[in-house]
């Protein structure tokens, strides 16, 4: 049987929860505030990079990003057991593409061999019949080497690795609000994102913990208000 002083053990373990629960929100308001200044900072320095573009072509944005573009951040959940208990938290970790195989021709050698296919064929020498006649023949009147076939040595490659940092597609002089966009965006997904998925996650496991709490509470004060009930009686 419960009694008061076990009843009251899970008041202040209710109080414990709530004060957890109230620094878990504060920790989420503030990851949300720390994250809305951050994405508002990027998209405005990428506003000003466009604005300040020389030639007045070139822009900047996800419309233009790169075909073979890669994340350079990924989120890692990781579990962690604490009293049989499962706690899972969220971390961003940098991430590079592997190398991706490509012929080691470049651009020009491919356009230069399709000109070469291009252009017609003089037309051949006709050769002396004694050369001709030198080989062995097959039923259709050509020799044995007419009709091997060719083969094409093929075309080796080569491992190129792909460019991770999305500032190297646009060139060598970079503007420094591109510079400041990045750094943003990356301060924003790096710190402030995973600060609130963590905060979140925190306070829904710690809502459950409150909702089985009060029952357990509600069950220990029937058990006290019986024994009260019996007491009474038994006097």
């Amino acid at each position: 049987m419960t009694d008061p002083v076990s009843l009251t053990d899970l008041n202040d373990r209710l109080d414990s929860l709530w004060t957890s629960y109230l620094q878990y929100l504060d920790a989420y308001t503030t990851a949300q505030t720390l994250l809305q200044k951050h994405m508002s900072g990027g998209f405005l320095s990428l506003a000003r990079a466009n604005f300040n573009a020389r030639d007045g072509v070139t822009r900047y944005g996800k419309d233009f990003y790169h075909d073979r573009a890669v994340p350079s951040r990924r989120a890692v959940i990781s579990a962690t057991t604490d009293q049989g208990r499962e706690t899972m938290k969220a971390e961003m970790v940098s991430w590079e593409a592997e190398p991706e195989d490509v012929p080691t021709e470049g651009v020009d050698g491919d356009a230069g061999a399709e000109e070469a296919k291009q252009q017609p064929s003089p037309p051949a020498t006709p050769e002396p019949e004694s050369k001709e006649s030198s080989g062995p023949k097959s039923s259709n009147g050509r020799t044995t080497e007419d009709t091997a076939p060719s083969e094409k040595p093929s075309t080796p490659k080569a491992k190129v690795p792909l460019a991770s940092d999305p500032l190297r597609w646009f060139g060598i002089l970079i503007p420094q609000q591109l510079r400041s966009a990045q750094a943003s965006f990356r301060t924003a997904t790096d710190e402030a994102v995973i600060d609130a998925v963590n905060a979140s996650r925190s306070m829904r496991e710690c809502e459950v913990d409150i909702r089985k709490l009060r029952k357990e509470i509600k069950r220990a004060e029937k058990a006290v208000a019986v024994a009260k009930e019996e007491r009474f009686v038994a006097t």
